[in-house]
């Protein structure tokens, strides 16, 4: 939806209702943005009576020679809030959070109108109709033809499982949109609330502040990269030990969201920002986290079906995992169908399933014992009144029968495991209803879905964060321009910047070279 001229004037008139369409507000931001005529001093503009013909969508009262000189998307921003717990309101967010809400929220508007004859199409049909542009950045790639927006910035990952008992292994794919990493915490250990009131206090003998601790990127792409250590339970001996599990990119997109996990939670249970320098390279190369050939002879996991004994046992939640539970608060019985719910997975996990069913209405009924992992489907297909349980939230009968099958045929794991794939729901449904090979990922090579290249990387912005936490605070970008200076955009401050924060971002653009 990056559309322009005649693409974006198609797009806004063929909008059935112009303040509910997110293809036309999309369009119209994205226009604003790339047009000329918001880039000039006030002082330089033309009558404010023109402005006000040129921008019907403003008061007139507003629409003074400043506001003229603005691009200020209120209707943007209330239709991609609309209906969310927090984007709707008028809190600050988290600057990630909302861009890959902004994301999801545009392809699944996008996937409607890529349809034939859709309202995309149409408007790059318009598009062709104009002078012919010149060659896109980094292209060419036209997304109005091909897939949604967010996929300009899908990539995939490649878990890896090594069993320490049998050696074998399993791959498990993941589609993201952001590369997520950790500020190492043997370099930078997380403050505790002394140390920090302590931190604030210490001064240099000349009176300046303790120096900002310091890591390199490089380190926090080596901490994201190596090998962990985790429980395990074979599906190869069924029995409990530990695993190597790794993780590396299978394929590198044309436009890279890196975020650098800046936030932690206090042990007053407060959010904080760890205060440290990154340096971040204007070129990145990943070759090193690209995913290799796998090695020849390997064997694989089987998939995880529990032996025909143990289908008939009754489920047992986890001794210690429900302990944690009722220790904080927590209803016992939600608590043992949030160790069923995650079998056994981990505290976390099932703290996670708890805060995120407390509302269900059977959350705090009688618990019953199941066998494990709920009722197996019958042979002939699901569960016809689960299917439709499933439907009633919105999917369609396939995407309720792949989930159920993936499941077991158990409807409350099959609703989790549809909503942890809303990404790529239908290509996980797929997956599974066209019996994908044992070994999980080993068949197949879905990486032919993603726009993979060349695993070198060029900087072309940031998003820093002014503040303690994400609750305040204030939010800034730099984008690099042609000539590789860097442009600061703060509220109605567009400058270029003599000292960009490259150390200091939250948030950064690298596109593919």
């Amino acid at each position: 939806a990056t559309a322009v001229g005649g693409a974006a004037r198609s797009l806004v008139e063929s909008a059935p209702t112009l303040a509910d369409c997110h293809l036309a507000q999309t369009a119209r931001l994205v226009s604003a943005l790339r047009s000329k005529r918001y880039a000039k001093p006030a002082d330089a503009l033309i009558d404010p009576a023109l402005a006000v013909a040129d921008r019907p969508t403003l008061p007139a009262e507003i629409a003074t020679q400043d506001a003229a000189a603005t691009v200020a998307p209120r209707r943007f921003r209330t239709l991609f809030g609309r209906g969310h717990a927090e984007f709707s309101t008028p809190r600050q967010q988290d600057a990630a959070e909302y861009l890959l809400h902004v994301l999801d929220a545009l392809a699944r508007a996008e996937r409607v109108a890529l349809e034939p004859g859709g309202r995309l199409a149409t408007a790059a049909d318009a598009a062709d109709a104009e002078a012919p542009r010149g060659p896109v950045e980094y292209g060419p790639y036209d997304v109005m033809r091909t897939k949604p927006t967010e996929k300009l910035f899908a990539f995939q990952l490649e878990e890896k499982i090594l069993c320490g008992q049998s050696g074998a292994a399993r791959y498990k794919p993941a589609t993201q949109l952001m590369l997520e990493l950790g500020i190492p915490s043997d370099l930078v250990p997380t403050p505790d609330d002394a140390a920090e009131s302590e931190a604030k206090r210490l001064k240099l003998d000349d009176g300046s502040e303790t120096p900002k601790p310091r890591v390199g990127l490089d380190q926090c792409l080596a901490a994201w990269a190596a090998e962990e250590t985790i429980d395990f339970t074979s599906s190869a001996t069924g029995l409990k030990g530990v695993a190597a599990k790794t993780q590396r990119l299978k394929t590198c997109p044309r436009y890279l969201l890196l975020k650098i996990n800046r936030y932690y939670i206090s042990k007053t249970w407060e959010p904080k920002k760890l205060d440290v320098l990154v340096d971040v390279p204007t070129t990145l190369d990943l070759s090193s986290l690209k995913a290799g050939p796998r090695p020849a002879g390997e064997q694989l996991l089987p998939d995880d079906a529990p032996a025909p004994a143990a289908a008939a046992a009754a489920f047992k939640p986890d001794e210690g995992i429900l302990a944690q539970l009722l220790g904080m608060g927590f209803d016992e019985n939600g608590c043992k169908r949030a160790c069923r719910a995650t079998q056994n997975a981990g505290a976390e996990a099932a703290m996670e399933w708890v805060f995120g069913h407390m509302g269900d209405p059977d959350f705090a009924t009688p618990y019953v014992d199941e066998p494990a992992g709920g009722a197996a489907a019958p042979s002939e297909g699901p569960d016809p009144d689960k299917v439709a349980g499933l439907a009633a939230l919105g999917f369609t009968a396939r995407q309720a029968e792949g989930a159920l099958k993936a499941c077991g045929g158990d409807a409350e794991r099959a609703a989790d495991w549809i909503f942890s794939r809303l990404d790529d729901l239908d290509g996980a449904v797929d997956a599974v209803l066209n019996e994908a090979p044992a070994g999980g990922s080993a068949g197949g090579d879905a990486s032919t879905d993603f726009d993979d290249g060349d695993p070198t990387y060029e900087l072309k912005g940031l998003v820093s964060h002014i503040g303690s936490n994400t609750g305040c605070g204030h939010y800034v970008a730099h984008l690099r321009d042609k000539e590789g200076s860097f442009v600061i955009f703060d509220d109605e401050k567009v400058a270029r910047s003599e000292k960009p924060p490259l150390q200091l971002g939250y948030v950064y653009l690298y596109a593919r070279k």
